[in-house]
């Protein structure tokens, strides 16, 4: 509707002539109308256009009767621009001066502005500072002393101002526009500095609201933060943010987006298709296109990269795995030229595989002349953060042509499997069995463990810029050629690189198409695991440099690495020398000309570690980055010397805030509410919480957001509005519970994973440092798992539960203190009876039993050549899950009421009623969904009859409910039921007025069996469901 009509005003405009859809030259004409005023032949159209009345008829001006029509709001809005600025003060001519620059070049219309310090403001002042056009219509809230002031000015020629009222810290206007009758309000604040008045402050926006009507717009400085992410230091005082989200929420206030970067008011948009098609196809083509030739490469025979040893690699395509990796693809992911998305091929396979498998036999066979035909992609730009406003701020998606897809879908199922024997345990990303939490706990341990050492080192995060888009492709191949991979292999890789070429969709408009020269496409199945492989000898070059002297180990023991890699994120430790800075420049600098990948010095950081005496900035000079302290934020976690701080768990905290205010929680039924609260609210803390466990007062913050989420939609929740206790909701269904995650409980059970880790897989880097296990971790885990020894090289004596199924600190507690050596291994121990060391300071009657108790147990232990091995006790396959860990803690628990009983009394009915009424089922969200689908499903002439069973029953069960909770009474099946049948009865019997037909068996009268006839349905009057 509002093209059309902004069409038909082109037309009166005389801006679209010939033709009937305007182009982006037509729209830039005319918004330029309304920029300024408009011609006099301009309003003649609209007014003939509209029917309306001129000056002659009475009216205040030639567009002042117009009514308040959507098109005309429409060009209302056009003339709406709002300029909003702390100005630091206007008393001094220079910076009114300023101001009037702007709001003359950003063609303002309502400026206001925050902390003038001025104590009075006149129609002079304004002039000076805004316009001429600004000098009647203006309202001021006066400066105390030199603090604060507010003046909210409008232009002339487009609004006035109504009314206006002051408060303490605001100043609210009603404004009306000069081409419609409707009048909106805008408030301008500066909030106070103080945190003692801020409350108070808050208060007054509660005040306000009662005033203004429904159109109400909020601006100015607030001196307050929604989310900490606003703050640029960590001195946040979370009880003030959380008031004021509140306060916004409760106020129903929606943030506005901002032009312009995070901290800035505006930028220069580009308006016209054309220029943003022709910007992208500038830009892409100098990021993806051909690199400029490199003078020098790397040597290979010194680096000496792990080798691939698997011929099938390049064996011929079989259909089953090509199926299987079209099974893989996700069935409604956006599709790529083609238009074809996953679930077509799901669909179709059986017809199109013929099609497929020809064309993977001529890829096999390296047949590439048409191939760049199903090569093509559009690329989609994703905003890297919400102030993204250059191409360089968002993130090229590659949506592929299907065929190229699949390809690569297939070369990349090939290749994964080997992934874990090319590549370094530095790189833990897009490798099965490895994960990210491994690099940031090696990382964060080595760091305090050299903290605690005392040992002075540098930490150095990297920025590659640009990763992905700037890999060159011949030392890409290069690299897989040294790794290993046939020349069939490579050519794949090649025909894939090379044929490549993309178009970039703005607002759902393609660009010109346009030919890569380099990088890899993000989006691409294929493109991560090679990109692992281009980037993992940049660990290799540091391991070669310290083999050879040119940089010194790392000064722990525990430094098994030097250099952590998660894809494009990398970290290096290197030790506070000058000549060693000067190294690591070089071997960047040579992996930058080998590969493409450089370094972002604006964006790389070094964090000193127990450097207070050195002069860091000097040792950095020939790498000339940011030097910081810790803590820092690395792989999205914090990461400190120490323990965490409060701030540095706010995080986790917006991100649970930021979901609610988006999903209008108040318009979802329970059910889908409990949904949303398990699988996102539960979710979002899982990264934090496999490192780190939560202090008390951050799980009652979550539960409180989760828990006033779930019972009110957003607003706070008190004891009176659950429905069910926390810690009942809080358990598993099978016990009685909601099923939502007790995140202390699945704290612990993710955590676990790290003392299985320890057995099952010795070469996670982290292993031998210490793991983020408490000592009910490690009892939970001694309780969970199986020991059997072998050679006993990985149990550990004391602690493991190696010895009859039990730990000799279990079998022995009074002597675990005397023991000199608790962390050795069985092998350690058993050797000349070093276990004996220490005991011979036993002096009671318990250890010198205890002792002889365990010296007999021991000496029957015998090692064998087998390793030892662990076997996780929850699961059938004795393997370690974070499920079963979780459940485990809920064993021994009862559930106090047990939902299957409601199941068996809706069976008995259903039975009763030879199946006019169903069970509910899994696919009924709720009761009002189940009673409708009970009703349709059956004839009319029966929807009394089936309501009034479902009224009776309900009510039945929901009583026996109560009874069980509050009273600790239960029922059987059959009672309940009965009890219902009797209500049904008496109902009956009132209806009809005859105590003769209290049976409702059909020509039967006393008590009854639950197999009787249905009902007769004239026995119940008209029931609504609820």
């Amino acid at each position: 509707m509002e093209e059309k009509v902004t069409a038909l005003l082109m037309k009166r405009s005389k801006i679209l002539t010939d033709k009937n859809s305007p182009d982006e030259e037509d729209h830039s004409k005319f918004r330029a109308k309304f920029v300024k005023n408009l011609e006099e032949e301009d309003i003649a159209e609209f007014r003939d256009l509209f029917s309306l009345g001129g000056e002659g008829d009475g009216g205040a001006g030639p567009l002042a009767h117009w009514p308040s029509w959507g098109p005309i709001e429409h060009v209302v809005l056009l003339n709406c621009v709002i300029l909003d600025w702390n100005v630091c003060g206007l008393n001094n001519v220079a910076r009114r001066s300023v101001v009037r620059d702007l709001v003359r070049d950003s063609s303002s219309t309502i400026v206001c502005l925050q902390e003038t310090k001025l104590q009075a403001v006149d129609g002079l002042i304004v002039t000076e500072t805004l316009g001429a056009a600004f000098e009647q219509n203006f309202a001021v809230l006066p400066a105390d002393g030199t603090r604060g002031g507010i003046l909210l000015a409008v232009h002339c020629d487009f609004f006035k101002i109504v009314s206006f009222v002051c408060f303490a810290n605001a100043i609210t206007t009603k404004i009306q526009s000069n081409c419609t009758p409707s009048c909106w309000w805008i408030t301008v604040v500066y909030g106070p500095q103080e945190d003692n008045l801020k409350l108070a402050f808050l208060n007054e926006l509660w005040q306000l609201r009662s005033i203004v009507g429904d159109e109400w717009r909020l601006i100015g400085d607030f001196n307050l933060i929604v989310n900490a992410e606003d703050k640029s230091n960590d001195n946040i005082n979370m009880r003030l943010m959380g008031a004021f989200r509140s306060a916004l929420n409760d106020l129903e206030l929606k943030e506005l987006p901002l032009n312009g970067r995070r901290f800035t008011w505006t930028n220069r948009p580009v308006f016209s298709q054309d220029d943003k098609n022709r910007l992208a196809l500038s830009h892409f083509r100098a990021l993806l296109g051909n690199p400029p030739s490199r003078s020098s490469t790397l040597n290979w025979d010194l680096i000496g990269l792990n080798s691939l040893d698997d011929d099938l690699i390049e064996a011929p395509f079989e259909e089953e795995e090509v199926q299987a990796a079209i099974n893989k693809l996700h069935a409604e992911k956006a599709p790529g030229p083609d238009g074809f998305i996953g679930l077509f091929f799901h669909v179709v396979w059986p017809i199109v595989k013929g099609d497929v498998m020809l064309a993977f036999n001529y890829f096999h066979q390296l047949h590439d002349q048409h191939f760049k035909l199903l090569n093509s992609a559009h690329i989609c730009l994703l905003p890297k953060s919400a102030a993204a406003s250059s191409f360089s701020d968002f993130r090229p998606i590659s949506l592929s042509h299907s065929v190229a897809k699949i390809f690569s879908k297939v070369l990349a199922s090939g290749l994964a499997p080997h992934l874990d024997s090319l590549v370094s345990r530095s790189q833990s990303a897009f490798i099965r069995k490895r994960s990210i939490h491994d690099n940031f706990l090696f990382t964060q341990n080595l760091i305090r463990d050299l903290k605690r050492a005392k040992s002075p080192t540098l930490f150095l995060k990297l920025d590659i810029a640009k990763a992905f888009d700037s890999v060159r492709w011949d030392y890409l191949l290069e690299v897989v050629q040294h790794m290993g991979f046939g020349s069939r292999w490579r050519a794949w890789i090649s025909i894939l690189l090379r044929t490549a070429s993309s178009a970039v969709m703005i607002n759902g408009v393609r660009g010109n198409t346009f030919q890569h020269g380099r990088g890899l496409r993000q989006g691409d199945p294929l493109s991560p695991l090679l990109f692992i492989l281009a980037i993992d000898p940049l660990h290799r070059l540091f391991t070669l440099a310290t083999e050879e002297g040119h940089l010194s180990p790392v000064g722990h023991r525990s430094a098994r690495l030097r250099v952590s890699l998660y894809a494009d994120d990398a970290a290096i430790f290197i030790n506070p020398i000058e000549e060693e800075v000067t190294a690591v420049q070089r071997i960047l600098a040579a992996f930058s000309e080998a590969s493409g990948l450089s370094t972002n010095l604006n964006k790389c950081a070094v964090y000193p570690i127990c450097c207070e005496s050195l002069d860091v900035v000097d040792i950095m000079q020939s790498f000339p980055c940011q030097v910081k302290d810790f803590p820092c934020k690395y792989l999205g976690l914090p990461l400190s010397c120490g323990a965490l701080r409060r701030v540095d768990f706010q995080p986790v905290l917006d991100k649970l805030a930021a979901k609610l205010s988006a999903w209008k929680g108040k318009l979802v039924d329970k059910a889908r509410r409990l949904t949303l609260v398990n699988s996102v609210l539960s979710s979002i803390p899982v990264h934090f919480l496999t490192i780190f466990p939560l202090k008390k007062w951050v799980i009652k913050k979550i539960d409180k957001i989760r828990r006033s989420f779930l019972w009110r939609g957003s607003d706070i929740a008190h004891g009176g509005h659950c429905l069910v206790k926390w810690t009942k909701a809080a358990r598993p269904k099978i016990l009685g519970g909601l099923g939502i995650l007790d995140l202390e409980r699945f704290s612990r059970a993710l955590r676990l994973r790290w003392l299985w880790f320890q057995w099952t897989d010795p070469l996670r880097p982290w292993v031998g440092t210490t793991p983020p296990c408490d000592s009910t971790d490690a009892a939970l885990f001694k309780a969970s798992t199986e020991v059997t020894i072998g050679i006993g090289r990985l149990a550990s004596f004391c602690h493991d539960s190696w010895l009859m199924g039990k730990a000799p600190m279990d079998v022995a507690p009074s002597l675990y203190p005397l023991a000199w050596r608790k962390n050795k291994k069985v092998h350690e121990e058993l050797v000349d009876l070093n276990w004996t060391r220490g005991l011979w300071r036993m002096d009671t009657e318990q250890q010198l039993t205890e002792y002889l108790e365990l010296w007999e147990l021991l000496e029957g232990v015998q090692l064998s050549d087998q390793p030892d091995r662990i076997r996780w006790k929850w699961t059938a396959d004795g393997v370690y899950t974070s499920k079963s860990a979780y459940l485990a803690q809920f064993r021994g628990s009862i559930c106090s009421f047990k939902a299957n009983v409601v199941w068996k009394v809706w069976e008995a009915v259903s039975s009763w009623t030879n199946n006019l009424v169903s069970p509910p089922s899994a696919n009924c969200f709720n009761l009002e969904e189940w009673w409708a689908s009970s009703l349709i499903n059956n004839p009319k002439e029966q929807h009394k009859t089936i309501s009034g069973i479902l009224m009776y029953v309900a009510w039945n069960v929901w009583k026996e409910r109560n009874r069980r909770i509050f009273e600790g009474k239960s029922s059987t099946v059959s009672v309940v039921f009965s009890l219902a049948k009797d209500e049904m009865a008496l109902r009956k019997a009132a209806i009809a007025g005859s105590r003769s037909s209290l049976d409702l068996r059909s020509g039967r009268s006393g008590g009854g069996d639950a197999t009787a006839g249905a009902p007769d349905e004239a026995i119940f009057i008209k029931a609504k469901p609820g």
